[in-house]
């Protein structure tokens, strides 16, 4: 057996034809709300609102914070600069002519700046801020409500695939309840213990019984497909639930 949405189990059942074996998923309450919760395209939609939310509110948080700068630099000279000085300067027994080279600058150049800004009152900063959060918190609630309404949803369809699934079970034993008293019936009137009146009436009985059968049973695969339909499924006539509405 394997295990899917922590609550789904694999039922193994025999097909029909050849004798083969065929899975069939079979849902509990739980299992079935956690996938219409994974599935739903709008739930999401506002999940991914949401985020967006959060993300703009982040942003406008971020202009309250100072702003720090770092910038470095590295430069390397093939040629340093020189120009001529006296050489009087360095050496007073040097000539008025005589001049000097000098290098002004180095082969190698570090540079470092590091810039802090911090505001200390901008109101646009605050409006965009409650703005921010505003919109956050709405598409907080828009989430929540979305999610609350998918659950209430799954939880309506799937009691409702357990009531017609009831309602079918109970007309298929009248049925069968009436064919069996039908043909005993008939094996009396046969006999000589039976009127034909007692007959006429169970094959009347069964001929209104017949289509409300049909009736149930179109009604269990009309709230199959709808709950299939809400969990995304694929295969909307191999959808089985578990439990009962007695539980």
């Amino acid at each position: 057996m394997t295990m899917r949405y922590g609550s789904i189990a694999l039922m193994l059942a025999a097909s029909a034809v050849g004798g083969g074996v065929v899975a069939q998923e079979v849902f509990t309450l739980e299992a079935a709300v956690q996938m219409a919760l994974e599935q739903n395209e709008d739930l999401r939609g506002a999940r991914f609102g949401l985020e967006v939310a959060q993300e703009q509110a982040s942003e406008a948080r971020s202009d309250l914070f100072p702003k720090i700068d770092l910038n470095a630099s590295y430069a390397q000279n093939l040629m340093v600069a020189e120009t001529f000085l006296p050489a009087f300067i360095f050496d007073p027994t040097a000539g008025p002519d005589d001049l000097v080279p000098v290098r002004f600058g180095a082969d190698n150049v570090w540079s470092t700046n590091v810039t802090l800004e911090q505001a200390l009152f901008r109101p646009s900063v605050f409006v965009a801020l409650g703005a921010a959060n505003r919109f956050e918190n709405f598409e907080q609630e828009t989430l929540r409500g979305r999610t609350q309404g998918i659950v209430t949803q799954v939880r309506v369809l799937y009691y409702s695939l357990l009531l017609a699934q009831e309602q079918a079970r109970l007309v298929e034993n009248s049925v069968e309840r009436v064919r069996k008293s039908l043909h005993e019936t008939r094996a009396l009137n046969e006999a000589g213990l039976a009127a034909d009146y007692d007959v006429l009436r169970l094959e009347v009985e069964l001929g209104n019984l017949e289509p409300n059968l049909f009736r149930a049973r179109n009604a269990v695969a009309q709230a199959r497909r709808q709950l299939g339909v809400e969990l995304a499924l694929d295969d909307l006539d191999d959808l089985r639930v578990a439990g009962s509405l007695a539980e």
